[in-house]
């Protein structure tokens, strides 16, 4: 604890400590107590009084009482002491009334007393509880001066010195003075306004009355001086008088009635100069009574009726204009009956705000720990939980306020807080997949909401609208996680509380995933965690779910839009029928894309999925290729069950995991030639929802359903001419190339031949590399390279072998035909000459 002086100069000693924010006060002391355990330490700093011991508190209650019944005391010295004096001056010294008085003065004295070891508020506005600085101020002050002067019975003490006290008895008529305690008693009264306004308009009264009292009672003893005052009534009516003789009832009721004509100013015959000059000083002093008095009352007044004159204004300015507007009667009705009902709650709210401003925080969460506990604890989670976690949500909460009709959360929106009903009234409102808004419930003071997307990481699955001004206590979301980190028992409640709910956006999703046959066997809890963690994706118009060849690890359900189901076909008479009787019959066929390779390629829709069809119910399970494209005919929102998630949940699901096992199983195949374990190719992997397609029927499914066994056919086909599966040719190369390498010996490249792991142009190469050479990458693709230059090279050289062999022929040729030229050339020569 650290301790350091105030300040403030000149005021009481003070203490600065760092605490706990969550306190508590007893016994009007700070004690600090630790309600809660929690990694996090949260410290606050303020100023604590520590108050010694025997020193009251000026503000507190039992000073408070104390001070009312020493008022009390003063108002019998305001009412008796004035009139025994005036009327009956004897009976002032019977032994009841000295009795009395003697039991009054030593009240007064212990009074004094009091005060020295009382409070009070200094010139900062801080109360001081130093008793040197008490005793110091309440003698400067010049209080006790005061005090004792009309404490002390000089009546008394004269009287029992043996002289007669009648002449002195008019000195306790300063008792009197106390009677302005109202004014402190006011100052620190704890209590509502409008109670403390008419607390005020009563003591106005009372003083009023009294100084009436007092006037009466000096009146009378001025004009029963010398009894020549006739009091106007008895003069206009009797000519004479028997106020002096008459009752002290009538003596002092008569006098009481005349005073208040000299109040108001009003002549009431005075004889004589001394009553000349009483009359004057009373009718001065009634105009200041008058216009303190009835200015005072008037402002009291002003102040009570401050509040009703606001709204009457609010209530004007809305009429107004409503009127000016030229609003329905009927809407004006409903406006005017809600600005009724309503104002004053808010009127209350901002008061509240105001009052709360003015707080430091640790007071601040104390006063909102006040108003807040018996709420929290109706609460469903609470009930049943340690004190502890209400202390935790309490010191967490922040209070908010909301109009009517305004959304606190709304569905499909992200989650940042949570929420405690303190007041007023919400509606839960859901929209189903046709997004028909329902109400589902009300609720009121002590419930809560909000819980599902922060305990599952998801988006609001609800709506909630005020319907009332509601106060509402909100625990942000780090705080709301570590409420269920802290208390996991809360945890439990909650999600025991979530899985109770039921609302048409659930039962949909319920409805649309047990169309995925290994989900049925999930508990409902595991089946809300399912359907409560699924994420959500938004897909524009014509834009592409999944592509031909993607492999996939998600299974996606659409919830909006429309999706078709796409492959890309190559076929030259279609492109032509297509082309040349256009395409009103051949709705499902499109041209593709401009830049595809071939020029003939078609893109055939095989099938339209709607809101509720799931896609990749099982590929996503094994990260499948995709052998068909999903394309976005609308915008689409879809949900997304990742395997990832669907594996988490299944650790904690036996049947589940045994069921996704199976499923698995049953989607992968042994290859034998490769020796490897390969995935099912599943050409459409669809569960198709008809309930939200208008045109379906029982023969369209039927029809559909042989559409989907044909166009599956097709797109195995694509998709084998697109990946160049081996053929006939193919595979004897490659069987020669087996043959090739186990005639060398070769068997492990053999082995890795049949199995695709080499080529089998790898034999072209067994001469040139190593056994160990032929996995590298690099070396295979250089000596597949030089065996090609080679093998050219030795292809030009038998080449150019064969040419020359053929020219040197053809040469041969030539000589053998010049030579048989030549013959017949010498043979035509011998017929020439013969014939000559």
């Amino acid at each position: 604890m650290k301790i350091a002086p105030s300040a403030v100069p000149g005021s009481e000693p003070t203490y600065f400590e760092e605490a706990p924010l969550v306190m508590s006060i007893k016994n009007k002391q700070a004690t600090l107590v630790h309600n809660y355990e929690s990694p996090t330490t949260y410290t606050t700093h303020r100023f604590i009084q520590v108050r010694p011991k025997c020193i009251f508190s000026i503000k507190g209650k039992p000073r408070i009482c104390w001070d009312l019944f020493i008022i009390a005391l003063a108002l019998y010295n305001c009412i008796y002491l004035p009139f025994f004096v005036a009327f009956t001056p004897d009976r002032l010294w019977s032994g009841g009334i000295i009795a009395v008085n003697i039991i009054i003065d030593v009240i007064f004295f212990l009074d004094i007393m009091l005060n020295f070891r009382t409070s009070f508020i200094n010139e900062h506005d801080r109360e001081v509880f130093d008793s040197r600085m008490i005793w110091k101020q309440y003698i400067i002050s010049g209080e006790l001066f005061w005090d004792l002067v009309i404490t002390i019975p000089f009546d008394f003490i004269v009287y029992g010195a043996g002289e007669s006290g009648d002449k002195y008895c008019l000195l306790r008529c300063l008792k009197m003075i106390r009677i302005w305690r109202f004014s402190k008693v006011q100052l620190f009264v704890r209590a509502k306004e409008k109670v403390k306004l008419m607390y005020r308009l009563i003591s106005l009264l009372i003083i009023l009355l009294l100084i009436v009292h007092v006037m009466a009672c000096f009146w009378f003893m001025i004009v029963d001086d010398d009894k020549v005052w006739v009091p106007p009534t008895d003069y206009l009516y009797m000519g004479y008088t028997d106020l002096y003789t008459t009752t002290v009832g009538k003596q002092y009721w008569f006098c009481f009635y005349h005073v208040l004509f000299l109040l108001v100013g009003i002549d009431i015959g005075g004889r004589g100069l001394t009553v000349y000059a009483t009359v004057d000083v009373l009718y001065a002093a009634g105009a200041i009574v008058c216009a303190v008095m009835f200015g005072e009352i008037a402002n009291v007044m002003t102040e009570m009726n401050k509040k009703a004159a606001i709204f009457a204004e609010v209530q004007d300015q809305v009429y107004t204009t409503m009127k000016n507007m030229q609003l329905p009667d009927e809407l004006q009705v409903r406006i005017a009956d809600f600005l009724f009902a309503t104002y004053h709650i808010l009127e209350k709210h901002e008061e509240y705000e105001k009052f709360i401003k003015v707080l430091p925080p640790s007071l601040r969460n104390e006063v909102n720990r006040t108003i807040y506990r018996p709420i929290f604890e109706r609460n469903v989670l609470l009930i049943h939980s340690p004190s502890s976690l209400l202390e935790f949500i309490l010191s967490k909460m922040e209070n908010q306020f909301y109009q009517p009709d305004y959304p606190v959360v709304t569905q499909y929106s992200e989650a940042e807080e949570f929420y405690f009903i303190a007041d007023g009234k919400c509606e839960i409102e859901v929209l189903d997949e046709l997004k028909a808004a329902h109400k589902i419930r009300i609720l009121g003071g002590g419930d809560h909401f909000g819980e599902i997307a922060l305990l599952y990481n998801t988006e609001r699955t609800a709506t909630v609208k005020t319907t009332t001004y509601a106060n509402l206590a909100a625990l942000t979301k780090e705080s709301f996680h570590d409420m269920i980190k802290n208390f996991p028992e809360a945890k439990e409640m909650l999600l025991q509380c979530a899985s109770n709910y039921m609302d048409h956006w659930k039962v949909f999703l319920k409805t649309t995933m047990t169309n995925i046959p290994y989900l049925r066997c999930l508990s409902a809890d595991k089946f809300d965690e399912l359907i409560y963690t699924l994420g959500t994706k938004q897909f524009a118009a014509n834009e592409y779910l999944f592509n031909y060849g993607e492999r996939v690890d998600e299974i996606y359900v659409i919830v909006e839009g429309c999706v078709h189901v796409t492959i890309t076909v190559k076929d030259k008479e279609l492109h032509t029928i297509v082309n040349q009787e256009g395409k009103g019959q051949w709705e499902s066929v499109k041209n593709i894309e401009s830049g595809y390779k071939s020029h003939y390629a078609m893109v055939l829709v095989l099938d339209e999925l709607k809101m509720g069809s799931i896609i990749n119910s099982k590929l996503g399970l094994v990260g499948g290729e995709m052998l068909v494209s999903y394309r976005a005919v609308e915008p689409t929102k879809v949900l997304v069950l990742s395997s990832k998630k669907l594996d988490e949940i299944a650790n904690n699901f036996t049947p589940l995991k045994a069921k996704l096992s199976k499923v698995r199983k049953n989607l992968h195949i042994f290859d034998s030639v490769k020796q490897d374990i390969l995935t099912v190719q599943i050409g459409i992997d669809t569960i198709k929802c008809y309930r939200y397609d208008p045109s379906y029927s029982t023969s369209t499914k039927v029809l559909l359903r042989w559409k989907n066994q044909v166009l599956k056919i097709l797109a195995r086909k694509k998709s084998i001419s697109k990946k160049g599966l081996p053929n006939i040719k193919s595979l004897v190369e490659k069987i020669k190339a087996i043959m090739i390498a186990e005639e060398r010996g070769m068997h492990e490249i053999a082995n890795k031949i049949a199995c695709g792991d080499l080529a089998a142009d790898t034999v072209k190469i067994l001469d040139i590399l190593n056994v160990d050479e032929l996995e590298n990458p690099l070396l295979t693709q250089f000596a597949s390279k030089a065996k090609e230059i080679h093998m050219v090279f030795q292809f030009l050289g038998e080449q150019f072998k064969y040419y020359r062999e053929r020219i040197e022929a053809f040469d041969k040729d030539c000589n053998n035909l010049q030579m048989s030229i030549n013959e017949i050339n010498s043979m035509l020569d011998t017929i020439i000459q013969l014939s000559t």
